[in-house]
């Protein structure tokens, strides 16, 4: 979608319809990390399920398109696109984005192999382990102060995926990773008998919020996002979104 395309899709809705009859379109950048937001998962994932089901409440519809995730955010905030899904809260981001209420409570846990047992709760597991690590990813302070000790050495991997596989193999210790989605992985890229081997310290590494982020480049954003707003806060109110969200974890 063009910048003035997306402009113009909003100002004549809003200049033509009546709040009871407000029907526009929108374009959201979205990016591969399943089963939350995928291209080929059913509604896109269920992260991209809540995104569309909320703003369809307010009679908006959404078009999704798939790019890496960096193009995304920078795409979004130069105005290409009316918003991206799902980010954390920086002050860099807030400066060019209006952010939703949270979304989805990401939890990140310590995976390890059945045959070498580490603790969270016990760092001293960790001690002298070599642990893998995402590129581009934060585990929380407590993670970046463990490493900056070097209290256990890090094997960098392009992606959860790669990682996963090294931990399978026994070349790394642990791996700390968002619940959802890497036993998602287990179940899509290994063998089956790493559902067995595979598993993880319920203790959350790290904990964050994850937003809907609406470009303030796109006339009336602040707009947009309080109907998103007001879609999702109808969502919990009638209990539609913890539906949807168990739905999610039974289908895992």
């Amino acid at each position: 979608m063009k910048l003035a395309y997306a402009k113009l899709s909003i100002y004549l809705a809003l200049l033509l319809a009546s709040p009871a009859t407000l029907a526009i379109e929108i374009t959201l950048a979205n990016g591969e990390w399943p089963p939350i937001l995928g291209e080929k998962l059913p509604g896109y994932g269920y992260g991209s399920q809540i995104v569309s089901r909320a703003f369809a409440l307010q009679g908006i519809t959404v078009n999704y398109e798939f790019m890496p995730w960096r193009r995304a955010l920078e795409e979004t905030r130069g105005g290409r696109f009316h918003g991206t899904l799902l980010w954390t809260s920086t002050p860099e981001r807030r400066t060019d984005f209006y952010y939703s209420l949270p979304v989805y409570r990401s939890q990140t846990v310590l995976f390890y192999h059945r045959q070498q047992p580490v603790s969270w709760r016990d760092p001293e597991s960790l001690r002298h382990s070599r642990v893998g690590m995402s590129n581009g990813y934060f585990y929380g302070p407590r993670w970046r102060s463990l490493q900056q000790q070097q209290w256990f050495q890090v094997d960098q991997a392009n992606n959860d995926a790669q990682s996963l596989a090294k931990l399978y193999a026994g070349r790394i210790a642990a791996f700390p990773c968002e619940e959802v989605v890497c036993d998602y992985l287990i179940g899509t890229t290994l063998p089956p008998q790493a559902r067995f081997s595979l598993l993880y310290d319920p203790n959350p590494v790290h904990s964050e919020n994850l937003h809907l982020l609406i470009s303030k480049k796109i006339p009336q954003g602040d707009w947009l996002v309080k109907q998103f707003d007001r879609g999702l806060q109808r969502m919990r109110q009638t209990g539609e979104l913890t539906r949807l969200l168990a739905q999610a974890k039974l289908q895992r």
